[in-house]
């Protein structure tokens, strides 16, 4: 069966319109020119005509003639030297500069070149006092793994708390609308998202938690997770004779009572922030360094891009999809994680105490 022009466009708009969907484009193309044809044949025809036009930016194929290919040697040569010159260049721009289309230029980009689109990362501002301490600090931690001050890297709890909202934060900037018209229909959404707040610690030889803490975590809070969660599942589990506990720099981290309970339970094997300067023992963790945490290098954004993948509508899901997660992770997983920790201790002395770039495991 021969196409016509307006039945080709309206094929590749409805392709797109329903998210390269070629069921949903064959529904809505037999309803609109009101034709009965085989579903899944008419959708072929329609996955093969966006391709053919992603490719030659053309809905007609000519007989005995190869179309042109618009990711030719030459316009890839083209989109990487622009690219290379401005790399904050918007796809947009480029296309308009280089007389293609966005597609083409986004296809260019991703499948020839294989870039990829990296978000500026933002870090805390690092004083240069703020560098000497973590210099310092990288090189008390390696000199207490070489010299056996701490038995073995595998033997460490790393601990913190994060934040995840059930609905996200509301930001016109976080939601689109794709269609042929402007939406009229508008989203009620709470000013403030619903959160859970969500403490772990992560050793090499496994996680204790989740722990859910449903108040403000003050001191008391703080203390209650360990006195009644932590604490009790490490001694089950025998971890923690020859364990060192770290924690961050947070208020609530460093009160007399939490430090009363770290030392009861840990002593000297202690990496927390103003611990040596009260205890007198004990490494002092740097402020402003969670570059070095593996729970805010790994864990928390690991939880979170498995949690969100399909949004959870209720507080207990969200719960329930941690816990699943963080569950789920496995041994081979936090061994690696944890030796992505030293990799970050030699990285942090090569750059002087100043933040660094990822570094895989």
């Amino acid at each position: 069966m021969g196409y016509s022009k307006e039945q080709r466009l309206y094929a590749i708009e409805v392709f797109y319109r329903y998210r390269r969907n070629a069921s949903k484009a064959a529904r809505a193309f037999m309803r609109r020119f009101d034709v009965s044809i085989d579903e899944r044949s008419l959708g072929n025809w329609i996955r093969r005509l966006a391709a053919r036009f992603e490719e030659t930016e053309s809905l007609h194929k000519r007989k005995g003639v190869r179309p042109k290919a618009v990711r030719s040697q030459e316009n890839i040569d083209k989109v990487s030297e622009l690219f290379q010159s401005d790399s904050n260049k918007s796809i947009r721009q480029g296309a308009r500069e280089l007389g293609l289309t966005k597609t083409s230029v986004h296809r260019i980009l991703t499948m020839d070149l294989k870039l990829f689109p990296y978000k500026i990362q933002t870090h805390q501002l690092l004083t240069q006092r703020h560098k000497e301490l973590r210099l310092f600090f990288g090189y008390e931690m390696m000199m207490a793994l070489s010299t056996k001050l701490i038995p073995d890297i595998a033997c460490i709890w790393f601990s913190d708390e994060a934040h995840f909202d059930l609905y996200g934060n509301v930001s016109r900037q976080n939601f689109r609308f794709w269609g042929a018209e402007r939406p009229t229909v508008c989203q009620s959404r709470p000013l403030h998202s619903p959160r859970v707040t969500v403490w772990c610690a992560l050793s090499a030889k496994g996680i204790i938690g989740p722990k859910f803490i449903d108040s403000t975590v003050d001191s008391t809070a703080y203390c209650n997770t360990l006195n009644n969660y932590f604490l009790p599942h490490a001694h089950e589990l025998g971890w923690i004779n020859d364990f060192w506990f770290q924690q961050d720099g947070a208020t609530c981290h460093r009160t007399q009572a939490v430090f009363d309970i770290l030392n009861a339970q840990f002593g000297h094997r202690v990496i927390s922030l103003d611990y040596p300067k009260k205890r007198k023992k004990g490494i002092a963790w740097p402020a402003n360094s969670p570059d070095l945490s593996p729970l805010d290098f790994f864990l928390w954004g690991y939880v979170k891009e498995q949690v969100y993948r399909n949004r959870p509508e209720t507080i207990d899901q969200l719960k329930s999809r941690i816990e699943s997660v963080i569950g789920s992770i496995s041994i081979e997983t936090l061994e690696s994680t944890i030796a992505n920790f030293w990799k970050r201790l030699k990285k942090l002395v090569q750059q002087n105490g100043s933040h660094f770039e990822h570094i895989y495991h």
